[in-house]
């Protein structure tokens, strides 16, 4: 099917034009990255007209109040050394650039949690651990098997 010529030019002209505004994203995302590398403050950047600055604290991997890509991104960060800081960027599907910047990870307390949910993790946990063990039994099976599958003499 034969779509019209000015219908199709618009279509192309708005996926350039995203990929434009994307491209023009993660050149500045990665520009403000390499500042905040050099020590430059929060404060000192959130008078940017082209910047949202949002600081989060006490955030756990379930929050559900932050995009799932800028969780995912932060949660693979290694924890900064005491004082310091771990600053990453990300490409978001919608075309933004997130930078990350980590200053603490605080561990969790396994003593803290609530015995029912220590115990549901502890069953999650064997139940993933029989799971594995399954599967490389069988896959080392596989490995060192004879198969032979007769062929019918039609």
């Amino acid at each position: 099917q034969q779509h019209p010529l000015d219908d199709v030019k618009a279509r192309i002209d708005g996926t350039r034009t995203k990929q434009q505004a994307a491209q023009s994203g993660r050149e500045a995302g990665e520009a403000l990255l390499q500042e905040l590398r050099k020590d430059v403050s929060l404060d000192e950047l959130k008078g940017r007209a082209d910047l949202v600055v949002e600081k989060a604290e006490g955030v756990r991997r379930t929050a559900p109040d932050h995009p799932p890509e800028i969780m995912k991104a932060a949660f693979r960060l290694q924890k900064p050394a005491r004082g310091a800081s771990v600053e990453h960027g990300v490409a978001l599907s919608n075309g933004d650039y997130a930078v990350i910047r980590l200053t603490a990870v605080r561990d969790g307390d396994a003593k803290a949690m609530e015995k029912e949910t220590r115990t549901q993790l502890e069953r999650g946990y064997e139940n993933m651990r029989r799971s594995l063990t399954f599967s490389i039994m069988i896959e080392s099976l596989r490995t060192r098997a004879d198969i032979v599958i007769p062929q019918d003499d039609d």
